[in-house]
């Protein structure tokens, strides 16, 4: 699986200190993701491989346990937001108990549960006019996969269509200024890497 094959040994390299840009040492397809997906998969797998060393890296029960734990904590999330939307008592066994769901995330090894959270916190925020943090989190949502850049022309399109125009165009000025400046500095690495295209246009 692309669990074992590539993103773990893509985010092992950079636990065990053997990559600084693991994006400039790897295959573009080893982790065709952003950093702030690669950070969250980073943190956890790095304080285990400094408290138990080696058996925190590969592919041992506590390497992939220490990889599955920030899928984990994302998709309790993601049904916190839906929670909100929807006080359906069948909400747990349609999306959080749904065996498509569990096999994705927790067998497969994929990690779109990522950006589908923060992508759907942005627009949560938005339509409680947190304008600045609808921003700021689907900047974290493009930093794990890009693809959720098709939603910026439905955002910018309410925040024109809800307000009077002076109004409007200040917030999505402002809008588009915290998501363009996060994006840029989080794609860094990449660019750094000459990555940019892959992990943008083929993400």
């Amino acid at each position: 699986s692309n669990l074992r094959e590539l993103f773990i040994p893509f985010i092992d390299s950079a636990v065990a200190g053997a990559d600084l840009n693991p994006w400039a040492t790897h295959p573009s397809h080893f982790f065709p993701y952003g950093t702030f997906l690669f950070a969250a998969l980073f943190i956890p797998k790095k304080i285990g491989f400094l408290l138990f060393g080696t058996a925190a890296l590969g592919e041992t029960p506590l390497s992939f346990a220490l990889i599955k734990l920030p899928l984990l904590a994302l998709d309790i999330a993601t049904l916190a937001i839906l929670s909100n939307w929807s006080r359906s008592r069948s909400l747990l066994w349609l999306y959080w108990l749904n065996p498509i769901v569990i096999y994705v995330s927790f067998i497969y090894g994929q990690l779109d549960i990522s950006s589908t959270f923060f992508a759907m916190a942005s627009l949560f925020t938005l339509s409680k006019k947190q304008f600045k943090t609808s921003a700021l989190l689907l900047a974290l949502a493009t930093l794990s996969k890009f693809h959720v850049i098709v939603l910026i022309p439905f955002i910018l399109s309410y925040l024109w269509n809800t307000q009077f125009s002076r109004q409007a165009l200040k917030n999505i000025g402002i809008w588009i200024s915290i998501w363009v400046s996060i994006t840029i500095a989080g794609f860094a690495p990449h660019i750094f890497a000459n990555q940019l295209l892959y992990s943008s246009a083929a993400s």
